[in-house]
């Protein structure tokens, strides 16, 4: 075997290795950007990109969902008449993906809510707080890396929560005091992302690198036994 064909085998098996051990890229799972669903109830909203349902639940059942401008965008979904535990939730799968991070944009306008909390579900019932976000009456932008919640890996349902956490809103009202009916929260790019769970071996390369590394060692002994390296 001369140079010229060893150091193809060489670079083949280089590229075999470098894809094995190579991390996952993040990817979006699921994005509802409310710009093909315009949303006008509490739900099912499927997403603009991915699968899931988005979904909306308001005690008072006076509610308004609508679709104005969003963050930048032709429509977003709105909702009025809110109370303290009044929502925006989102479900999708993350079958074959980890390290969940999730990301949104948020306003509330003529005294809505200004705090709300985000949470996360398995079951749609039992949901656990994870952060608590200020909301003010110009667009926002928000994030919560869930890559440390192990629970949300590789899971059939996964749910997440945006709730009104307080009655608390703009124009100096008494905290105590309900929210007045025409009081909005708008949201916008409702946005799950992950990282494909990986299928490398710790313990020992793939099999096409093993192949490749013996051919290359086969070469070799071959190459020095005949001394025709250079040939």
């Amino acid at each position: 075997m001369n140079l010229k064909k060893l150091i193809s085998l060489l670079m083949a098996a280089s590229v075999l290795l470098v894809g094995a051990v190579l991390p996952a890229r993040a990817g979006i799972l699921s994005q509802w950007t409310f710009e093909a669903s315009l949303p006008t109830t509490a739900g099912p909203i499927s997403p603009e990109v991915g699968s899931g349902i988005g979904s909306a639940r308001h005690a008072d059942l006076a509610t308004d969902y609508s679709h104005p401008a969003g963050s930048g965008s032709d429509a977003s979904w709105s909702a009025n008449r809110w109370t303290t535990g009044d929502y925006f939730q989102f479900r999708l799968d993350t079958l074959g993906y980890q390290n969940v991070v999730v990301s949104w944009d948020q306003t509330s306008r003529l005294q809505g809510p200004s705090s709300f909390e985000f949470s996360y579900s398995l079951d749609g019932d039992n949901f656990n707080f994870f952060d608590n976000n200020d909301v003010s009456d110009s667009w926002a932008s928000y994030s919560v890396d869930l890559s440390s919640v192990s629970m949300l890996n590789n899971a059939s349902a996964v749910y997440f929560r945006v709730s009104a956490a307080a009655m608390v809103n703009f124009g100096g009202r008494d905290p105590n005091d309900t929210f007045p009916p025409d009081g909005t929260s708008q949201i916008d790019n409702f946005t799950v992302s992950a990282t494909a769970v990986s299928t490398a071996v710790p313990d020992s390369l793939p099999w096409p690198v093993s192949v490749a590394t013996l051919l290359v060692l086969v070469a070799l002994s071959r190459c020095f036994s005949t001394r025709r390296c250079l040939s």
